[in-house]
């Protein structure tokens, strides 16, 4: 072997060699590509999934909030309605006539003698007639109408009061008034 052929082995050797060590670079460029690709699709894929939590999460909290809305605008409807229905029957009682009116407190007066033995009778000044009639001792009070009985010894009295009975009718047929609304 002579040495052009010596020279020529080294040459064919040394360029395998590079065409090999070429070839395990672009190999090895090839897969730290494909992997680099496939973390940023599994990175696209997360993000998208993020962003699809994060609009489900904000839909979610949008629909809350309007529906919330919507039962506060409710109820300040109902609450008005209820205020509304109050005035009207605050002032058909205070249209009674003096016979009527007189009819009612009366009526009330019974009510409470069948709880308490009343002895003084609290009253608007336009119900003093009706009352010192029963021949209870009356006592005007800055109320509506109707009337507040109280003991002799003052110790226990009961509300009959036209404001504290449309309160208590209000709580009581809170339900059935929010339902007649709906």
């Amino acid at each position: 072997m002579g040495l052009d052929e010596v020279k020529e082995e080294i040459i064919s050797s040394a360029k395998r060699e590079s065409e090999q060590i070429l070839r395990d670079a672009q190999k090895q460029a090839d897969e730290i590509k494909s992997h680099a690709l496939k973390e940023v699709e599994e990175y696209k894929a997360k993000a998208k999934r993020n962003n699809e939590k994060m609009l489900e999460t904000l839909e979610k909290k949008e629909i809350a909030n309007a529906k919330f809305d919507a039962r506060k605008k409710l109820l300040d409807v109902k609450k008005s309605i209820i205020s509304k229905a109050i005035e009207e029957a605050k002032e058909k009682l205070d249209k009674m006539g003096e016979s009527e009116r007189e009819k009612y407190v009366l009526s009330l007066l019974n009510k409470a003698k069948k709880e308490i033995e009343a002895g003084t009778v609290y009253a608007n000044k336009k119900d003093r007639k009706a009352i010192e009639k029963a021949g209870l001792k009356f006592e005007e009070a800055d109320i509506f109408g109707g009337i507040i009985a109280e003991t002799k010894d003052g110790k226990i009295s009961v509300n009959y009061s036209y404001d504290e009975m449309l309160i208590d009718i209000v709580d009581n047929s809170i339900r059935e008034i929010e339902n007649a609304l709906l």
